[in-house]
């Protein structure tokens, strides 16, 4: 029994020993040994300052994405773990600058863009006018279009 144990251990050693690293992703098992795949957008790059937000897409000529956010707020996490995580949102978020406004910290800022509900996404043209106020949680598809609409609404690219 025991030699039987031991030839089985013995032999998994050698069949994933001999595995190569191609083998072990086409598999999907996991390695921690490997890197991780870099993706061309891995995250959002969020401007923590309004005003400098502001003054960058004056800059840029480039429309505001302003992130209202808490965070006691589920949803807002739920915001962050599904929604900005996902590749196609990051992409988009290129076009914007991208603003992350906490309401706990600010509440003077979040007052002044009368958000009444977490989370609130405020989209603002070059100038700081408002064009689209989005309230409450969207998955990564929805979101996606909707940063695609304003897009070509701000003929941006």
């Amino acid at each position: 029994m025991r030699f039987k144990l031991l030839v089985t251990m013995l032999l998994v050693v050698v069949l994933t020993s001999a595995c190569d690293r191609e083998e072990i992703r086409e598999v999907g098992l996991p390695d921690e040994r490997l890197p991780a795949e870099k993706t061309e957008a891995e995250e959002i790059h969020w401007v923590f300052n309004l005003a400098e937000g502001l003054k960058s897409a004056r800059q840029a000529n480039k429309p505001l994405l302003v992130y209202f956010h808490a965070d006691w707020c589920s949803w807002c996490k739920k915001m962050v773990s599904d929604t900005y995580s996902a590749e196609e949102v990051i992409r988009l978020s290129r076009n914007f600058i991208c603003i992350k406004v906490d309401t706990d910290k600010e509440p003077q800022v979040a007052r002044e863009y009368k958000v009444a509900g977490l989370p609130t996404i405020i989209f603002l043209n070059p100038e700081g006018e408002v064009i689209k106020i989005v309230t409450g949680f969207r998955n990564s598809a929805d979101f996606a279009a909707i940063m695609k609409e304003e897009i070509k609404d701000a003929g941006a690219k």
